[in-house]
């Protein structure tokens, strides 16, 4: 999001450029031409306040100074709830603790200093069992640093304990907030090659039949929920790259 796709309903209007995060990286910017980060990942929240303080402004003939700045607060406390929220939710977790601001700064900052990927790293965490000695095979791959990682795994364990969590259960609630598929910007490129070069819109509609169902397992299309090759990650974006891909209910793309 940046600054003219955001509207007064709280709907993106705008998908370009636009691009989904793979390795977990704060700075992320998908816009070729951001070129200081001032939409970036971590960013965003500040340039929503950033947008609503402009529209603040704007109506200040009819809305008070003091009005304004309490709204303006009260969207800071709302959406500081609601990353908690939506971050616990992809944790598996029912309750709210204290602790649990910690435990998820504690695990993001180390999703990058490890470059994890982030769709992967949360839809195979649904996987992880409260009374098993350490990671599944699957996410134990994915970091250098065990020792790092398995400090946060004993937080998070009794953290679980702490809820009585049902791991069957807790891993149907996960499953629902995390993603199997995303559109990679790898798998956009080469259908969009595919379409240009060849005239073959075949893997424009096998994405969206795919993303339409984001998650869901899909077995037979395990190939298209891994990582991005090398030559296709930190690809860069311009407002017209993803023209020819119309996905409808698009919203469901994004973790």
């Amino acid at each position: 999001m940046n600054t003219d796709n955001m509207s007064i309903a709280g709907l993106t209007i705008d998908y370009g450029p636009y691009g989904f995060m793979e390795e977990y990286d704060p700075e992320y910017v998908p816009n070729h031409s951001d070129h200081f980060g001032r939409y970036s990942f971590q960013n965003q929240p500040a340039i929503a306040l950033w947008n609503l303080n402009k529209l603040a402004i704007a109506l200040g003939s009819i809305i008070s100074r003091e009005k304004s700045h309490e709204a303006l607060e009260e969207f800071q406390n709302i959406y500081s709830n609601s990353f908690v929220g939506n971050m616990s939710r992809k944790l598996g977790l029912k309750t709210a603790r204290p602790e649990d601001v910690d435990l998820i700064k504690g695990l993001l900052k180390i999703m990058v200093t490890e470059k994890v990927d982030y769709t992967n790293f949360f839809r195979k965490l649904s996987d992880f069992g409260s009374h098993d000695p350490g990671l599944n095979r699957s996410l134990d791959s994915m970091f250098e640093d065990k020792s790092t990682i398995m400090d946060w795994v004993a937080s998070y364990r009794r953290r679980l304990c702490a809820e009585n969590s049902c791991d069957n259960e807790r891993k149907r609630e996960m499953d629902l907030a995390n993603p199997k598929f995303i559109l990679r910007n790898y798998l956009a490129e080469n259908a969009i090659k595919r379409d240009v070069n060849e005239a073959d819109y075949s893997e424009i509609e096998r994405l969206h039949k795919i993303l339409r169902d984001p998650f869901s397992e899909q077995v037979k299309f395990e190939d298209y929920a891994g990582p991005s090759p090398n030559w296709g990650k930190n690809l860069s974006v311009s407002c017209s790259s993803y023209s020819v891909i119309i996905i409808p209910d698009s919203s469901l793309l994004f973790s």
